[in-house]
This record gives structure tokens, C-alpha cells and sequence, in this order.
């Protein structure tokens, strides 16, 4: 054969196996995009409610699939699963929220404030944390803390500026009568210390932080597959690769098809089923985690602190444990919600914030259950919590005579 014809063989394989399949996945995207199809959603069978995708994914399915069967079992209204639509899947911690939001939403952990249409802030920034945008670069002089942790670092259920990280930043400034301290929030609600671990890695480290505050171990017992646990581990090339792909509507539609067909959410209204599955960080894999981000902090020159708020007993054991054997802070944030109920509820402390919280939540419920005066549900801080962990935080780590 001629190198003509061979030059034209060439062309019309070309044509026929490479740009025709890429016009039509080109078109095929455009008239996705153009349509508005939802590629977001699936229905479940069981729970008559719409899911989002990411929250059925194996590594995120364990994150969401109690709250879920409590709006099966009627514990919960529908509206407690409305938040999830404000999240999507992320590269190296499974999810967070979607980049730019600024919407109000319900305290879903509070029956008597969605009953009142009491909603709550919240803002994201460009990564899709629920923390101000900070440039990466620090200013000479400037003190970066970081904060990594579930749903309490989140603040769950109170304003953006209510939480104890814009506390103690506001007071740190105020003290300091300038603006050189800057505080990054990295929490995420239903985050664990394998989270903690990719989110310091990842996120938090870029920051250059001199001080980065763990809060964790609420969720590390959560089950979750063992594929999912895999895959959570330890993010590879492919994991990558479905995060690229992510970005076009051609293949969410097709990833809609498949999660659709094997939803996690219908086997919930199963009885009986059971699902083989571990929790996602053992008590021996919840050390190797904490240690791990303090070797990390160290080789960053970073300092660590821990802040324990809702875990189970043997989670909140093994980081007093992990602090002690480190020499490093520990600070029992139930403890100090614990002690901070009778000041409150006496109007010792923030007596006009206590008044407010009796007219919202009654004072016959406050009086069978005093711990909603520093908490939502007796464990993630409300307002007058996070105000109390707050001064906590800046008395153990930044006064005269504290640990730093």
C-alpha cells in the first residue's frame, strides 16, 4: 500500500473509532446539561423520600443511613434529610458541603425548633468547608488554628458565628487588640478520625497552621462496609479518576442508573437484613489515626490539642490516653457542657440567652432534661454551649500559666 493510502486508512480509522464516539459524547453532554436532568437524586423504595447520590455511595452510606432510619421508624420528619442536598462527594474524605452556599436551614436534631421553623445559617467556602475564605498564603506574624472534626466542630444547629471557633477567635483578637490570629473550620458532620487524618493531609497542612484541634471519635464506631472502608483508606488512582469524571453529567447519569439499581437506602425498610460490615476505625486503628496527624503536626511544627464531645467511653479513653503518652492538651468538652448546666440554668451565665432558650424550648422540657440548656440533644453544644467551650479552649491553651 501507497503511504497515500495508508495516510488515508489512518484518517478514516481515526474518524471512525476516536472523533465520532467523542462528537456524540459531546453532544450527548451538552443536551444533558441543556436539559437540566437531575443527576443528583434517587428515590427510595422503603423510605418514599428522595436520597442524594453521594449519601449511598459505599464509603458515605454509613454516614447518613441512621438518620434515615429514623425517618423510617417515625423518630424524625422527613425535613431532617434536607441537609444532604446541601453536600456532595469529595476527593480524600468521601464528602462535604458544595462549594459557595449561603443558605438557612433547620436544627433537624431538635424536634421543638423545626416544629417552630427555627433555622440556622450557614455559609461554605470555595473548598466546601463552613469556614471564612483564607488565602493559603500566611501573613508574617499572623497564628493560624485549625479546627478538624465532626458535626459539634461543624456546629451543628447554631449560626455560623455562634460557634466555638469564631468565639475564640473573636476573643483571641480582642485580646490581642489586633486581627493576627485566623481560625480554619474543617468540620464536617459524620466525620471520623480516618477523616481527621486526610482532612489535616490535604486541607489543613496548606495552611501552614500553628496550632491544629482534633475533635473526634462519635462516629469512629459508625459500621460501614468493608469496601468502603477500603476505598476511604486509602484513595488511589481510580478513586481519582471517578472524581474527574464526576464532572461531566454523561457519566453521573449512567452512576445514577447503576446506585439506583443496588440502593443501600431500600435494604433499610428490609427487616431482618443484616450487612457485613466493621466500624470505620477500630480502638486500635482510632490511636493509629490520632498518632499519625501528631507525627505529621510535628513535621509541619504544628502543635496539637484534643477536644472530646460525644464519644462513646472507650473512644474518649484512647485520646486522654494518646494526649497523655504526647504530653498534649486534652479537654473533656462533655465535661465541661456537664458543669456549665447548673450556672445556666441558675442565670449565673448568660442569663438572657437561658431566657431565650425557655421560651423556645419550655421550661417543663429543660426541667425533665437540664442538659438541653448547653446542648441540642444532650450531646452536640447549642449556642450557650459553644459559648462555654469557647472560654474553655482559650483558658486550658492561650492564658497566662496555660498549656501553650
Amino acid at each position: 500500500m501507497n503511504p497515500v493510502g495508508k495516510k488515508n486508512r489512518f484518517m478514516v480509522i481515526f474518524i471512525f473509532f476516536i472523533s465520532i464516539p467523542c462528537l456524540f459524547f459531546i453532544l450527548v453532554e451538552v443536551g444533558l446539561r441543556l436539559a437540566k436532568i437531575d443527576t443528583e437524586f434517587i428515590k427510595s423504595k422503603h423510605l418514599k423520600v428522595v436520597t442524594p447520590i453521594w449519601a449511598a455511595n459505599d464509603i458515605n452510606f454509613f454516614a447518613t443511613r441512621g438518620i434515615y432510619r429514623d425517618i423510617l421508624d417515625n423518630n424524625f420528619p422527613v425535613q431532617a434529610a434536607n441537609w444532604m442536598r446541601y453536600f456532595e462527594e469529595a476527593p480524600y474524605v468521601g464528602y462535604r458541603m458544595k462549594p459557595d452556599l449561603n443558605i438557612r436551614i433547620f436544627n433537624t436534631i431538635n424536634k421543638r425548633e423545626v416544629t417552630k421553623g427555627h433555622k440556622v445559617s450557614i455559609y461554605s467556602n470555595s473548598l466546601g468547608f463552613r469556614s471564612p475564605e483564607i488565602p493559603l498564603k500566611k501573613e508574617s506574624g499572623n497564628y493560624r488554628i485549625v479546627f478538624i472534626g465532626d458535626s459539634t466542630t461543624f456546629g451543628w444547629g447554631v449560626n455560623q458565628d455562634e460557634r466555638f471557633s469564631e468565639l475564640l477567635q473573636k476573643r483571641l483578637n480582642d485580646e490581642a487588640k489586633c486581627n493576627r490570629f485566623e481560625i480554619i473550620n474543617l468540620g464536617i458532620p459524620g466525620y471520623t478520625s480516618l477523616h481527621a487524618l486526610h482532612s489535616f493531609t490535604c486541607f489543613a497542612i496548606p495552611y501552614s497552621p500553628d496550632l491544629v484541634i482534633c475533635s473526634f471519635g462519635a462516629n469512629d464506631s459508625k459500621p460501614i462496609t468493608k469496601n468502603g472502608k477500603k476505598i476511604l483508606k486509602k484513595s488511589g488512582r481510580m478513586e481519582r479518576l471517578r472524581y474527574f469524571l464526576l464532572k461531566f453529567k454523561t457519566y453521573q447519569l449512567l452512576r445514577k442508573w447503576m446506585v439506583k439499581r443496588v440502593n443501600p437506602f431500600d435494604r433499610l425498610g428490609k427487616p431482618g437484613n443484616i450487612e457485613k460490615t466493621e466500624p470505620v476505625a477500630s480502638i486500635f486503628e482510632f490511636t493509629q489515626n490520632l498518632q499519625a496527624i501528631i507525627e505529621q503536626a510535628r513535621r509541619h511544627h504544628t502543635r496539637v490539642a484534643f477536644l472530646s464531645l460525644c464519644c462513646p467511653i472507650d473512644y474518649w479513653e484512647t485520646m486522654s490516653k494518646v494526649a497523655r503518652e504526647n504530653d498534649l492538651p486534652f479537654i473533656d468538652g462533655m465535661n465541661v457542657l456537664i458543669r456549665g448546666v447548673e450556672p445556666v440554668s441558675t442565670g449565673k451565665r448568660f442569663p438572657e440567652m437561658a431566657a431565650a432558650l425557655r421560651t423556645l424550648m419550655g421550661s417543663r422540657a429543660l426541667s425533665r432534661i437540664p442538659m438541653l440548656y448547653t446542648t441540642s440533644d444532650t450531646c452536640h453544644p447549642n449556642a450557650i454551649g459553644h459559648r462555654l467551650l469557647a472560654d474553655e479552649i482559650y483558658d486550658r491553651l492561650f492564658v497566662s500559666g496555660g498549656d501553650f
